[in-house]
């Protein structure tokens, strides 16, 4: 019983002393460039910051205080925040440091539509994260493909294989060739090119073989006719080993 009681006693005192003034976060700031307003972020962290630690111990206390799970609800809820890292200054301070998503392309559906304009934006590793607005020229190369559910949020395919298949479609530019929809399917992906040609490949192929076979396509003797062309051909399919068919 007597241990019972100190442990009890050494608990309610480390209790208090995690509410001295002095250790206590006072307020909390964030600095980054985002558009996701700094209130919402200020509120998420103190709404976490207020709930004790087995309904006794101040979360609060800048020693003690739950960086892991502040930083892992902030990017969990807003999907527009890419990273976020905190810092607690001389006054006590909160500094949530944020950085937002850039845009690398848009998804605009699970099928190619002329002049789609219901797009949203993805980063760099293939996660939607917002609605894109409308654009008339091909600033950013549009995807397509079956997303299920919600888009924003989504991943739209395997980060390591978006940023192999993102490589490998600025790379055709190239052979001259300017990417502008990226149309995925589960038995064959298609690139659309200005002018309208367009390539097929399988999906799980590798990238670098991929380029080389066009590469060598394209500078055979029955392209050699076509290359000032704005409509070289209408397709080149390389799904077949061995054998390449186009048009």
């Amino acid at each position: 019983m007597v241990s019972v009681a100190v442990i009890i006693l050494c608990a309610v005192l480390f209790s208090f002393g995690l509410r001295i003034k002095k250790f206590q976060i006072a307020e909390i700031v964030v600095e980054g460039e985002t558009v996701v307003p700094p209130a919402k972020i200020v509120a998420l962290a103190n709404s976490i910051l207020d709930t004790k630690y087995l309904l006794l111990f101040s979360q609060r206390n800048t020693l003690f205080y739950p960086r892991k799970t502040i930083v892992s609800a902030v990017i969990e809820s807003f999907d527009r925040i890419l990273s976020a890292e905190l810092d607690v200054a001389r006054d006590n301070t909160l500094i949530v440091h944020v950085a937002d998503r850039k845009p690398y392309a848009t998804w605009c559906g699970s099928v190619k539509v002329p002049g789609a304009a219901d797009c949203y934006f993805i980063d760099a590793a293939g996660r939607i994260f917002a609605s894109a607005p409308y654009f008339s020229g091909t600033a950013f190369i549009k995807y397509y493909g079956v997303v299920a559910g919600e888009p924003v949020g989504a991943q739209l395919l395997d980060q390591e294989r978006f940023g192999e298949l993102g490589r490998f479609i600025l790379s055709l530019r190239d052979l001259d060739l300017e990417p502008q929809d990226v149309v995925l399917g589960p038995a064959a992906h298609e690139v659309y090119f200005r002018g309208g040609s367009k390539i097929i490949f399988n999906p799980d192929d590798p990238f670098k073989d991929i380029f080389e076979n066009l590469k060598t396509v394209l500078s055979s003797a029955g392209f050699a006719n076509r290359a000032s062309s704005t409509h070289p051909f209408e397709y080149i399919d390389l799904r077949f080993d061995n054998r390449v068919f186009y048009k």
